[in-house]
């Protein structure tokens, strides 16, 4: 199975006066699987390495059930990142320019 996750942007960089200096994103991956964890920190590093000011929590999609993490950040939808075309789909000045 490919690998697919979904990322979301909170924090005040994504309020509506979009003042924040760090750029906070959640990682939703499928499961706690080696698989998905593995897919969900390659990620995390491409990511990372694009967005300097990035903090990124990751959270499988049980986990983020569990916590309601984007009911109560309330997160905002940004995209998402599939396996077989991870640098296609991490347009990450897309993201940051969602905020």
């Amino acid at each position: 199975m490919k690998q697919i996750i979904s990322v979301y942007g909170f924090g005040s960089a994504f309020d509506k006066n979009g003042s924040g200096r760090d750029i906070d994103l959640l990682i939703v991956h499928e499961d706690s699987g080696d698989a998905s964890c593995k897919f969900a920190i390659a990620c995390k590093e491409k990511l990372s390495e694009s967005i300097s000011s990035a903090h990124i929590t990751m959270l499988s999609k049980r986990e983020e059930a569990h916590f309601r993490f984007r009911q109560i950040a309330r997160a905002k939808f940004l995209g998402t990142i599939r396996e077989d075309d991870l640098n296609a789909d991490i347009a990450l000045q897309d993201f940051v320019d969602k905020r």
